[in-house]
């Protein structure tokens, strides 16, 4: 009896939870079409299809801290965590009321993009207190890493693209050009740190008395000189891993990292170990 007992409140507990998923989960994308913003862009030659995070979003709104001061955290997963065919937004150009219809419509399908950005607004709603089902039922756990896994993912983001003509090495710090692009994603794989990762690169990249993107381009310069003996791939490679190395070595960049993931950890999905 307590057995049968037993296991009915598993499966009472089990199926509560169950709702409380699918309920939040329906709402994050009932939300997308606020939070997503689609545009086309025309010049004299051809028009073209831009994909964002909404940054102008009302401030009564609970997702405008989200879309307007964290854009790139959305931006980054928008990119670079979603499968649907942005070639099918093309035929809907010259109509854009369609055309937004059609992006939300494919983002709600993609269960690959929302696979990451589900978890990224749960947490993010927790920190404003504002969880969808709330009363304490945690959908997602956040994941551990180290600081040094956390420095090491930021330095992907400082990336050789490629060896020039005149033998100079050509970096950049980009949402779609990193160490990140192009591999494969697997269990290891962390997302929403690279997300935080290039956001906190990017805000703080131009700020006064802040020196780690000074120092970057001091040692793009540095190591343009060096491996010049070597083939343009060999080099790029050697380039590529030493910056890497350099940069997850900063300490004005691990400083920086370190205070925006205090400022910021209530809304992240990792927590440092």
């Amino acid at each position: 009896m307590k057995k049968v007992l037993y296991l009915l409140i598993a499966f009472i507990c089990n199926s509560i939870v169950s709702i409380a998923q699918n309920y939040n989960i329906n709402q994050f994308v009932n939300d997308y079409s606020k939070l997503f913003q689609v545009t086309v862009e025309k010049n004299k030659e051809s028009s073209f299809v831009f994909i964002f995070p909404n940054n102008k979003l009302d401030t009564s709104d609970v997702f405008s801290d989200l879309t307007n001061n964290n854009t790139l955290y959305l931006d980054y997963i928008l990119e670079n965590y979603s499968s649907f065919e942005r070639s099918k937004l093309v035929d809907y150009k010259n109509d854009t009321v369609r055309l937004k219809e059609v992006f939300i419509e494919e983002l709600k399908e993609d269960s690959y993009f929302q696979k990451n950005v589900n978890p990224l607004l749960y947490w993010y709603l927790n920190s404003k207190q504002r969880s969808g089902a709330g009363k304490n039922i945690r959908l997602f756990k956040k994941e551990k890493i180290s600081k040094e896994q956390l420095f090491t993912i930021a330095s992907k983001f400082f990336h050789a693209v490629m060896v020039k003509p005149d033998s100079s090495v050509y970096f950049k710090v980009c949402v779609g050009l990193n160490g990140f692009k192009g591999m494969p994603v697997t269990s290891e794989s962390n997302p929403l740190v690279e997300a935080f990762c290039f956001m906190t690169v990017l805000d703080f990249a131009q700020i006064e008395g802040v020196n780690y993107y000074r120092d970057f381009k001091l040692n793009v310069k540095k190591l343009s000189k060096e491996y010049l003996a070597l083939s343009s791939e060999q080099r790029l490679t050697l380039i590529r891993e030493k910056m890497y190395q350099i940069m997850g070595n900063n300490e004005d960049l691990r400083k920086i990292l370190l205070s925006e993931y205090e400022r910021k950890k209530n809304m992240l999905s990792f927590e440092l170990e």
